[in-house]
């Protein structure tokens, strides 16, 4: 069966590093709820997205207010609070009918919000076999961010407590992946 696992943790838990290595490994695809807000804050302040991860904590220029901020306040304050709370995920379910069913794996790194989960899980829970992996990471936190972990006890949920060294977490992540 198709699997598709849902990463979720605060920034810099290693949640695009864990997505890399399965996506490598098993030839499958990493998507993200919050694409299309990416892509708008990279023509907004011409960045490309292979480098919005490495400067969203910037400020904007003679301002206290970061990149980051900027990319909360169009999900929180314009999208779901003016077009529909479920818009990143019915987007992201539109995304996977259209262009992913063929693929084995799909690995969603940026699960922060029950109801984008719950839009993907109610549509496709009988099409594919879905995981919820926690990333913990000491240092790391949701201060500062919209989102949160999540629980949700109909699925299986894993735990990942990532050191920091790929090595280690590389383990984590192979010893009980065996797709």
């Amino acid at each position: 069966m198709k699997k598709i696992i849902f990463l979720n943790g605060p920034p810099s838990c290693g949640k695009d590093t864990i997505a890399n290595l399965l996506i490598e490994k098993y030839n499958g695809v990493n998507l993200k709820f919050a694409q299309p807000i990416r892509n708008s804050v990279c023509g907004l302040f011409d960045i490309e997205d292979s480098m919005l991860d490495k400067v969203k904590n910037n400020k904007i220029e003679n301002t206290s207010y970061r990149i980051r901020d900027a990319m909360i306040d169009i999900g929180e304050n314009i999208i779901k609070s003016k077009i529909s709370r479920d818009w990143f995920g019915i987007t992201l379910l539109n995304t996977i009918k259209k262009y992913h069913t063929n693929v084995d794996l799909i690995v969603i790194s940026d699960l922060g919000f029950i109801r984008e989960f719950e839009v993907i899980y109610n549509d496709l829970k009988d099409l594919y076999d879905i995981e919820l992996w926690k990333i913990y990471r000491p240092n790391t936190s949701f201060l500062n961010d919209s989102r949160n972990y999540i629980e949700y006890p109909k699925i299986k949920t894993r735990n990942i407590s990532n050191n920091g060294d790929i090595n280690s977490l590389k383990s984590l992540v192979f010893e009980k992946n065996k797709k």
